[in-house]
């Protein structure tokens, strides 16, 4: 379903709740807001053992796809399009003004090319496919 803060907050919860055995997230999800997602990317980034699993037929865009290259194993297929903090007629921000986001990616070891290609649209999604925890496709 959609991600927001409620949705992030229960991550930590269960998070903390579990310091010291594997999670798996079974996604399914076309994204949401990005207001909270940084505490989430925390979490799950320095828990070390959360596993990211996009099933066939289910989906990871958006705010789902960010918080996945938080996991550190991830399955399956991930869409991006450029983050916005906020978004209506006049206005939003792009990843590319959202530094905090991008240079937590970066932090988590991906590269600051791949960040940007990811990102660098708001309407056509950037798809990444891992298996096993490897990236196996870039397009």
């Amino acid at each position: 379903g959609r991600m927001d803060e409620k949705t992030y907050d229960a991550m930590i919860a269960l998070i903390k709740n579990n310091p010291n055995q594997p999670i798996t997230i079974l996604a399914n999800s076309r994204g949401g807001y990005v207001a909270g997602i940084l505490d989430a990317m925390d979490a799950i980034h320095k828990h070390g053992s959360v596993s990211w699993d996009v099933s066939a037929g289910s989906v990871c865009q958006s705010a789902c796809a960010v918080l996945a290259l938080s996991a550190s194993k991830i399955n399956g297929e991930l869409d991006f399009h450029s983050v916005y903090g906020q978004y209506n007629k006049d206005k939003y921000m792009m990843l590319g003004n959202n530094d905090e986001i991008k240079n937590k990616l970066i932090s988590f070891g991906y590269s600051q090319d791949l960040i940007s290609k990811l990102f660098g649209s708001i309407n056509i999604y950037k798809t990444l496919e891992f298996q096993d925890g490897v990236l196996m496709q870039n397009n």
